[in-house]
């Protein structure tokens, strides 16, 4: 699975954690996240937030204490939910952007990543 978000150059990400301006900032920021992942209706992921350490970005809603993501079967309306998850998963990524996403340019040990999607078959 690939996430595209439009396209963050070297510069532009040297702007955003307030470092000095980078010999390449014209230079696209390229990661790579890989993992295997099956998405089912009968998946489900659910994880413990309470026991986070506090987010740089505060990505949980005060209060939150698990992210759950459930699958459901198609309905007699068409409706669905679709869940992957995978851990561990390979991410490698720019020391700057690490920062940028996480708070941290160390390398990161433990990474999940998860998915839900809900639609209706028409």
């Amino acid at each position: 699975m690939g996430l595209l978000t439009g396209y963050l150059n070297f510069g532009f990400l040297h702007q955003l954690i307030r470092f000095p301006p980078p010999p390449n900032p014209d230079e696209i920021v390229v990661y790579r996240w890989i993992a295997p992942m099956t998405l089912s209706t009968a998946h489900r992921f659910i994880r413990a937030t309470a026991t986070e350490p506090p987010p740089v970005a505060e990505a949980f809603p005060v209060g939150m204490t698990e992210l759950r993501f459930e699958g459901s079967p198609v309905d007699n309306n068409g409706r669905y939910t679709i869940v992957g998850s995978a851990q561990p998963v390979a991410f490698d990524a720019p020391p700057e952007l690490l920062l940028f996403l996480f708070g941290s340019s160390a390398p990161l040990a433990d990474v999940e990543f998860a998915v839900e999607e809900s639609g209706v078959l028409v």
